[in-house]
């Protein structure tokens, strides 16, 4: 038996993945155009980690962490503020050195 959270990634998975190819049709886009490569690369594609970011985030409160990005400098910095000089990007293997 599937777990709660499983059948949740798998229903908005998939209810994504279907909302973006019936606005496709509706739109009239034709396959193999620039623009149905554009709107099947940036949205049809990543949308299992669409269903993770939105379940994780917004349902279950949940840390990003565990799937390998945080969003800590997208809330905390607007875009007319610069980031302070000793603000470091995180790193997220603590063994971590910058190339010489």
């Amino acid at each position: 038996m599937l777990s709660k959270k499983v059948l949740q990634f798998i229903l908005l998975t998939f209810f994504i993945s279907w909302s973006v190819a019936l606005a496709t049709y509706l739109l009239d886009i034709k396959y193999g155009s620039i623009l149905s490569l554009v709107v099947i690369a940036i949205l049809y594609m990543p949308a299992p980690a669409y269903a993770v970011l939105i379940l994780q985030k917004l349902v279950y409160r949940g840390k990003l962490m565990p799937y390998g990005f945080t969003l800590e400098y997208v809330s905390q910095y607007g875009n007319d503020q610069e980031c302070a000089e000793d603000d470091e990007p995180y790193k997220a293997d603590s063994g971590y050195q910058e190339p010489p």
